[in-house]
Order: C-alpha cells, then sequence, then structure tokens
C-alpha cells in the first residue's frame, strides 16, 4: 500500500465497529482495490456482489502522521489524497444477492445393446417419452444400437431448472423373425439438483433405479419347414370318408330273409 512498492494487504474478520485503522502512515497518495478471494473449497470465486465505493471527504485530525480508515482493504481502485494532520475515511459496501443459477445442466441418455447373432438383425431402435410435462426431449426422441455401436444414444438434454425429470425408453419391435424384443417400458430418471458450492445445477441419470441400462436380445432359428404342412388336413379327409364309409354299409338296406 505505501508508496515505497511494497503493498499491505488487509483480509477482512469482522474489524471491530466494522472498520480497519491504519496510522500514522507516510503522507502521500494511495490506491485502494478491492480484491475478489477464492471461497471455502479455495477453487471458486465469490459470486452475487455488487462494489460501492464512497468517499466522505477529508476531516480534521492531529499529529504529523495521516490517518486511513476503511471497512476493507481488497476490484475497485480509488484514490484518497491523505495529507498532514488529515484523517481519510474511505468506504467499500458490499451487497449480495443470490446469483441466478447456472451455468445449465447436461445429461445424455443411452442404453447398451447385447444381441447374440448380429447377422439375424443389423440394427435396434429405442424410443424415449417423456412423463414429466414440458421435460426437456432429443431430436428426435430415437437411437439406435448396431454391431459396430451397440451403445444407442440420444442427443443431450438441457436443463435450465432444477427438479426431477421422468421418461420411458422402449425398444422398437422391428419384427425380424426369430428375434425374442425387449417389451419392457423401462424408467428413466432425471435429477437435476442445485450444487451450492460449484454454484451451479448439475444433473445424474438412473436406469430403473441403476446407473446404466443393458438391454439383451436373443435370436433363435426358427423350425425349418418339412414341406409337410399339408398332411394333417389329407389325413383328416382321409378319415372323414372311412368313417362314411362304414356308416355306409351299416345302414344299407337289407333284404328279408337273407344275412
Amino acid at each position: 500500500m505505501f508508496n515505497s512498492g511494497n503493498p499491505l494487504t488487509i483480509t477482512y474478520a469482522d474489524f471491530e465497529g466494522g472498520a480497519y485503522l491504519l496510522e500514522s502512515i507516510p503522507i502521500g497518495d494511495y490506491t485502494v482495490t478491492e480484491i475478489t478471494g477464492p471461497n471455502e473449497t479455495g477453487t471458486a470465486y465469490i459470486e452475487g456482489y455488487d462494489l460501492n465505493v464512497t468517499y466522505e471527504g477529508v476531516v480534521t485530525g492531529t499529529g504529523s502522521g495521516g490517518l486511513f480508515r476503511g471497512a476493507k482493504a481488497e476490484s475497485i481502485p480509488n484514490r484518497i489524497p491523505i495529507g498532514d494532520s488529515q484523517q481519510g475515511v474511505m468506504t467499500i459496501t458490499n451487497d449480495y444477492s443470490a446469483p441466478t443459477p447456472g451455468p445449465e445442466a447436461s445429461a445424455t441418455i443411452e442404453v447398451t445393446k447385447e444381441f447374440n447373432d448380429w447377422t439375424k438383425a443389423g440394427s435396434f431402435t429405442f424410443q424415449l417419452t417423456a412423463v414429466t410435462a414440458d421435460a426437456p426431449m432429443p431430436n428426435p426422441n430415437t437411437a439406435s444400437a448396431t454391431e459396430a455401436d451397440p451403445k444407442a444414444v440420444f442427443e443431450a438434454l438441457t436443463f435450465t431448472q432444477a427438479g426431477t425429470y421422468e421418461y420411458t425408453l422402449t425398444e422398437i419391435d422391428d419384427g425380424v423373425e426369430g428375434v425374442t424384443y425387449d417389451t419392457e417400458a423401462h424408467k428413466v430418471i432425471v435429477a437435476v439438483i442445485w450444487d451450492e458450492e460449484a454454484q451451479q445445477l448439475r444433473a445424474t441419470v438412473t436406469y430403473d433405479g441403476n446407473e446404466s441400462l443393458t438391454i439383451t436380445n436373443l435370436y433363435v432359428e426358427p423350425a425349418p419347414d418339412t414341406g409337410d404342412s399339408g398332411r394333417p388336413l389329407l389325413w383328416m379327409i382321409l378319415l372323414t370318408a372311412s368313417l362314411l364309409g362304414i356308416l355306409a354299409i351299416v345302414l344299407r338296406p337289407r333284404k328279408l330273409g337273407k344275412w
């Protein structure tokens, strides 16, 4: 702080009367700046402050040295002339207002596909449906998994408000013969919270209560066609004809006196 080029740093620590007094400093001009310091984590900086500086003028004092009184000696420069037998009073006022939540939180919903025979089905498609009204949605609301990339990833979602957002994830039945498709509607929850320490929104995703989702499909070779599909009908016709023949013999009229 002094003209010698050696700055004096004073950390505010609830000073008595809310002021810090420097006594018997050399006559001259001094520059006072307030520095934004780290918070308790040592990594982030204080946010939400509006700084106002007022200079209350020069008042009469005594002695050969000047006096300087300030609430904090720490981002607004100001010069105060200090003369012999004078006392300069400078007040730095900090007003705090809660910062607007931000930045926005991002979340990505994805599902992994396991399949035993990719030669039978080249891809599987999944659909995302919002359960919570006005919940952010990907565009498009479908994603596909292939053998080369078995993880189906939806477009990233952006959230601007804290809350719980529910979705339903389902697999689309493409109708490939021999493939068993998943018919369950999976519950996806995106929980968005305000991280007070980091001063930003954070989002976490769970699938049916778990951290990830894997859906397994099986391919089973259909029973071969032996070409005998018409034989049951043929046997039914022959059996019916035989029964009718027997009835005709039994019920045929006989001549009297002869068997």
